[in-house]
């Protein structure tokens, strides 16, 4: 028999996630019930048991704390993974992971306090205990198959997402503004900086687990290489058809252009005078057209859209701070990463301008940040519309949205 202590942080101990890793390398079917999915977690969790049939995976989860994401609950029941969400009276707070073995019987568990997070199973201070007792495993076994077998264990269908989902965004919203008071009562008044800690992971856990790819720009800069400006636009434009195959190709992507001649979008813009003119009529152009006919034409167009129409939902003091600076290059930092969270779901609303400046040095330097987090910013990054900041275009272009918005 060998039963260890588990924690992280301490000494040169394993963290909750490697001595999880390792326990479910061999696995041929696990039980989890935690009180809470995190994306981060999530995306760590799903490469230790990539190896298993997702049938042979039971997850017994809860809706009462508003903590678990919605996106989680959607991935795991798609790959056919077994959910079920505890909704009785009592609180529901275990965390157990049980491994078994190609025999059919428990061969391990990890019972302690990490929950599926970034934080449990790796940076955040866990205990717990690895067992590999028989009689123990046996009744930690009986235990999860009565508690999965309740009545009040409720299988989890997109239906349950759904109506779940309101209740994450509530919670959700309330955690960014917990989030806001508790780094007002931190502050030290001798160094006035702000210390960062488990709940700015814990929002930029919320935030990034709705962030959907390719991540978008708010500005004119989703055709390339060539035509990145409304003034390059007007210029192609105004000598079409007198073009190369590289603009003409740029032209397609930006909705101007059919084949070998001009749309309607694009022989209005042909005859326009102003960048201001091209920005509204390109902008109701992208407003009024079907996702899938802009998903076919440009992906990028698609994630502009998503992300314009949440700009004008953030707090005004946001969006007003944004237009103001845009051509600032001391403030590039915060506004980087406002436009880069107007990727993500209705929590980005609740953030006010000081949450945008204090999460911008966690995003942006990227230490310490889940993987799942690193790969949104790295997509943002990879996008030239990102670093394209030396002309007004999202003014320009975020005005005539709103316009028709």
């Amino acid at each position: 028999m060998n039963n260890r202590f588990i924690t992280n942080k301490y000494a040169d101990a394993d963290p909750f996630g490697k001595v999880l890793q390792k326990a479910l390398k061999n696995a041929t079917r696990i039980d989890i019930a935690v009180s809470y999915l995190q994306m981060s977690g999530w995306h760590l969790l799903k490469s230790y048991f990539r190896k298993l049939r997702p049938e042979n995976v039971r997850v017994l989860t809860t809706d009462q704390l508003g903590v678990t994401h919605p996106s989680v609950l959607s991935d795991a029941i798609n790959k056919g993974i077994k959910v079920k969400s505890y909704s009785g009276g009592a609180l529901y707070h275990p965390k157990l992971y049980l491994a078994y073995g190609s025999h059919g019987s428990p061969e391990r568990a990890i019972v302690g306090s990490a929950n599926i997070s970034a934080s449990g199973f790796e940076t955040g201070i866990e205990a717990g205990i690895e067992l590999e007792d028989e009689s123990l495993l046996r009744q930690i076994q009986e235990w999860f198959d009565h508690l999965f077998a309740d009545r009040m264990a409720k299988s989890v269908d997109s239906e349950f997402v759904r109506a779940y989902e309101i209740k994450w965004k509530s919670a959700s919203t309330a955690r960014a503004h917990l989030r806001r008071v508790s780094k007002r009562f931190y502050k030290t008044a001798e160094t006035q900086k702000i210390r960062f800690n488990n709940e700015d992971f814990d929002v930029l856990d919320d935030v990034f687990s709705t962030i959907k790819f390719p991540v978008g720009t708010l500005g004119f800069d989703h055709a390339g290489n060539n035509i990145r400006t409304l003034s390059r636009a007007l210029e192609v434009l105004s000598r079409f058809p007198q073009v190369n195959d590289k603009e003409r190709s740029e032209l397609h992507l930006l909705g101007f252009l059919n084949g070998t001649g001009l749309t309607m979008l694009g022989k209005k813009c042909q005859q326009a005078r102003t960048e201001k003119k091209i920005a509204e009529y390109w902008c109701r152009w992208i407003h009024g057209t079907n996702e899938s006919i802009l998903e076919q034409r440009n992906r990028r167009l698609v994630s502009f859209r998503r992300a314009a129409n949440q700009f004008w939902k953030l707090k005004p003091e946001v969006h007003r701070f944004f237009i103001t600076n845009i051509l600032s290059a001391g403030l590039r930092p915060v506004l980087q990463t406002i436009e880069l969270l107007c990727n993500g779901g209705a929590t980005v609303r609740a953030l006010s301008l000081d949450d945008f400046r204090s999460l911008a040095p966690i995003i942006l330097n990227g230490k310490g940040l889940p993987e799942f987090i690193r790969e949104a910013v790295a997509d943002y990054r990879a996008n030239k519309g990102s670093r394209s900041w030396i002309s007004n275009d999202r003014e320009v272009i975020l005005k005539a949205y709103k316009g028709i918005y």
